[in-house]
């Protein structure tokens, strides 16, 4: 951990402890975004290879929705009893008892950011298969990944070099071309 040896220079042993209390907590914290995005990519995966684009995107949606309002709640729930969850912890001492709470008051801030990027971490690499098409040019380019909310729907919005990339699209195109060559095949 990067921030172990930060803690450890600049708030010495103090900090140290905070660290290995908070620790546990920030496990758990990052099971929620990554538990979620892989239930979620599994079923989005399969929603894809069975041709329901409709129902991957709504499943797609809701892992997006569901882990950033878990998260949220637990940023809630965490800066409300942050004293009793600094008990829980195990951080007894009016010291270390103090450095933790500041510790998650600073931390827990970001938990749905966090949570947010795990989930889209892992749509990215699944959609990388698509989305990595014109960068074997070798020029420079610029991609701009932008999330959208249009009516119920939460969609990811990938530009390269202004042009926009349609995931959905390129996947049917490619399935066309994959029926077009078993024809082509069959002959």
């Amino acid at each position: 951990m990067v921030d172990l040896a930060f803690v450890s220079l600049f708030f010495g042993p103090i900090g140290v402890t905070v660290i290995g209390y908070v620790g546990p907590l920030i496990t758990l914290y990052e099971l929620v975004g990554t538990g979620i995005s892989s239930g979620a990519r599994n079923r989005v995966s399969s929603l894809i290879g069975a041709g329901r684009l409709e129902e991957a995107n709504q499943v797609y949606s809701s892992s997006v929705i569901l882990g950033t309002g878990i998260s949220m709640l637990l940023t809630v729930l965490t800066l409300v009893f942050c004293n009793g969850v600094c008990q829980i912890l195990g951080a007894r001492g009016p010291a270390v008892h103090e450095m933790t709470m500041q510790y998650l008051y600073g931390y827990v801030i970001g938990i749905p950011f966090f949570s947010l990027t795990r989930i889209l971490k892992l749509y990215l690499e699944m959609s990388g298969l698509y989305a990595n098409r014109g960068f074997a040019d070798e020029k420079e380019h610029r991609v701009n990944v932008r999330l959208v909310a249009k009516d119920e729907d939460l969609m990811i919005r990938m530009r390269d070099d202004f042009e926009s990339v349609n995931i959905t699209d390129i996947y049917k195109k490619d399935m066309e071309e994959k029926e077009a060559r078993k024809i082509r095949d069959w002959r």
